[in-house]
């Protein structure tokens, strides 16, 4: 971690494919909402690959280096629209091929 660094507290609701970003400079405040969120959202109990929302705290410089290095938690529409989407891609290569 630099010295310039700061922490991100991102939230995804995978239903509707939106992230809320949070930005924090003190370590304690961050882990403390990091884990506010997690029993308000209940994300212990659920297994993270089928979790309706994500809380994830990452430690970066800026917004823009969070997005850049985590783009999935990024994309647009819900988690049907996204696998929609992956699948007509999909289909798109096969039938090229």
């Amino acid at each position: 971690m630099g010295a310039q660094d700061s922490f991100f507290l991102l939230v995804r609701d995978n239903v509707n494919g939106r992230t809320s970003v949070r930005r924090f400079i003190d370590s304690g405040e961050a882990f403390a909402a990091y884990f506010e969120e997690e029993r308000l959202h209940n994300v212990a109990q659920s297994a993270p690959e089928s979790a309706d929302v994500e809380v994830v705290l990452i430690s970066a410089e800026s917004e823009d280096s969070v997005r850049e290095g985590y783009p999935h938690y990024f994309t647009r529409g819900s988690r049907e629209e996204r696998r929609a989407d992956f699948a007509a891609r999909v289909q798109r290569v096969v039938m090229a091929s």
